[in-house]
């Protein structure tokens, strides 16, 4: 029999990777961390602590059943699939429950996560950077940390292979399989002037294979305080308006804690209660302050409690750093889900026997980005083109919503009323077919190139040459008609009367223009011949030395 500090009396075993493939647990095998565990009689799963263990606790005449949960990626490589017996505390062996595994499909997959801290203004913080290989087999290559321009580089353990900018990056000699390597970094946070500032940071893993390299990624965020809640609950990705990509199936969860009271905290636990938009299933437990002492279970199946059983936390008082824990765990959302989407968390936090402490509530409201534009279906007005979202530059008359925003014009941009099919300048609200012409002002103020704007009387000479364009009579191509007070011809002249002399005789032609009678005075004497003409040319009247011709009989 077997029992903790508080006489519980438990069973316990371990897990390993059969890494030699010998059917047989030796010391080069690999103890797992993180594999869920069933137990069946009490209708809990609990997760290999990182050493490997998992222990039940459990009551005489308990009918236990002890088995693997996760089969899709493990199989028992030999001994025992599933551990059943009737538990009796004097006859039942306490420990040895073990189970050796072999991992399914063997690749060189990698896992890198990022454990961000509080990041204090002002300060020198610790981010601590994981990685392992993950698929069975061992290999070598490089990590590689992307700082955010507003932190700066202090130290790390070990030190970076390289350092550019604000790219850092380890190589890592051959590593084997399911355990995790760790860099621990120390940044330069900005000060208090960036306060609510998004720190952002990228984590990448390369393993080489065969002369190539495969890759994974994360990402970790942050933001920036003089002060915090000591007891709360975070959630990557981030957003202030909490609106997250589908295509980040996974969450991140970090649970932080302090012993704000006045004596050791002996006993913490955090609940967890997780949406049921969440597959429990795919928990993984990331980091721990204190690892040693963290079990993990599951009930319900949506309840995650993280135990920490003889912690001794000192309080806040004595030393604010070391009364500090937390849990980081990730866990992916269900597939098939609907835009829209909410998925909320919240943890209570008990130290020894007082009442929890509730953190606060995150939220992630999850839509499609299928257009892969940077923008979710519900801030972009069409998540199918690309072209088109709220960072767009507007193409007017398209009939595309570029930019996303109705008050940005597409059409009639000058909103007269007339879109540009029917407005010839869609720049001037003074110019469409509503406006009345202004004659001479270049511009066809009304749309109407039948209404002019020049050369108004058409006889083919614009304002400029004609000195009367609404008669298309008087241009410059027009004959003179002399003593009518009409320049006709538009040479700035209207003659009184016709004269002209012959061998020094006047000859003098009125009135003009005539109505009735028109006179000849001839100042000497002289033989000569009357012709009158139409404009035209055609001969209408012809005589010898009269004085006077009567016009009202004349063909016009």
């Amino acid at each position: 029999m077997l029992t903790d500090e508080d006489g519980n009396t438990f069973v316990s075993g371990s897990l390993f990777y059969d890494y030699n493939e010998n059917g047989t647990i030796d010391n080069e095998d690999i103890l797992l961390e993180g594999i869920q565990v069933n137990f069946e009689t009490r209708n809990q799963i609990k997760y290999s602590k990182i050493d490997g263990s998992f222990k039940f606790f459990l009551d005489d005449g308990d009918e236990v059943r002890i088995s693997l949960t996760d089969t899709s990626r493990w199989t028992v490589k030999s001994g025992q699939e599933t551990y059943e017996f009737q538990y009796d505390s004097l006859q039942t062996p306490c420990c040895d429950f073990d189970f050796l595994l072999n991992y399914k499909n063997k690749n060189y997959d990698a896992i890198i996560d990022l454990v961000l801290p509080n990041l204090r203004c002002n300060s020198q913080v610790d981010l601590e950077l994981q990685y392992s290989l993950e698929g069975g087999r061992k290999g070598e290559g490089r990590v590689v940390l992307n700082l955010d321009p507003l932190s700066r580089f202090v130290s790390s353990d070990p030190m970076p292979t390289s350092i550019v900018g604000s790219k850092l990056e380890w190589n890592y000699p051959t590593t084997l399989p399911f355990q995790k390597q760790y860099i621990d970094i120390t940044l330069a946070t900005p000060d208090e002037t960036f306060v609510g500032e998004i720190l952002k940071f990228k984590g990448e893993i390369y393993v080489s294979e065969s002369g190539t390299e495969r890759v994974s990624v994360t990402d970790a965020s942050g933001i920036v305080r003089c002060a915090f809640d000591p007891n709360d609950k975070q959630v990557l990705p981030y957003s202030e308006s909490s609106y997250t990509n589908f295509d980040d199936s996974t969450l991140v969860y970090t649970i932080r804690f302090q012993n704000t009271g006045n004596a050791e905290a002996i006993h913490v636990v955090l609940k967890d209660t997780l949406s049921e938009f969440l597959d429990a299933q795919s928990l993984r437990v990331i980091s721990s302050s204190h690892n040693s002492t963290l079990e993990v279970s599951r009930l319900d199946p949506n309840i995650i409690t993280f135990d920490f059983p003889f912690i001794y936390l000192i309080d806040s008082l004595t030393n604010p750093i070391l009364s500090q824990g937390y849990v980081q765990y990730s866990i992916d959302i269900k597939s098939d889900l609907s835009p829209g989407t909410v998925i909320e968390n919240k943890a209570h936090i008990f130290f020894d026997n007082n009442p929890s402490i509730l953190t606060n509530t995150t939220r992630n409201e999850f839509y499609y980005d299928l257009d892969q534009d940077g923008y979710l279906s519900n801030e972009d007005c069409n998540d199918e083109d690309a072209n088109v979202n709220p960072g767009g530059l507007e193409i007017p008359y398209n009939g595309l919503d570029d930019d996303c925003d109705e008050t940005t014009l597409d059409d009639d941009l000058d909103q007269d009323g007339f879109g540009l099919a029917d407005d010839c300048n869609d720049n001037n609200p003074d110019i469409n077919p509503n406006e009345l012409e202004i004659p001479y002002n270049g511009l066809d103020e009304d749309c109407d190139e039948t209404t002019l704007d020049d050369d108004l009387d058409q006889d083919g000479f614009s304002l400029a040459d004609d000195c009367d364009d609404q008669n298309s009579d008087i241009n410059p191509n027009a004959v003179e008609i002399p003593n009518n007070g009409i320049d006709e011809d538009c040479d700035g002249e209207d003659l009184l009367s016709p004269t002209n002399s012959i061998n020094d005789i006047e000859i003098i032609v009125y009135p003009n223009p005539v109505t009735k009678e028109l006179f000849i005075d001839i100042s000497g004497h002289l033989n000569y011949i009357i012709e009158l003409h139409t404009l035209k040319g055609q001969l209408i009247f012809s005589a010898n030395n009269i004085k006077s011709i009567s016009t009202e009989n004349l063909k016009s």
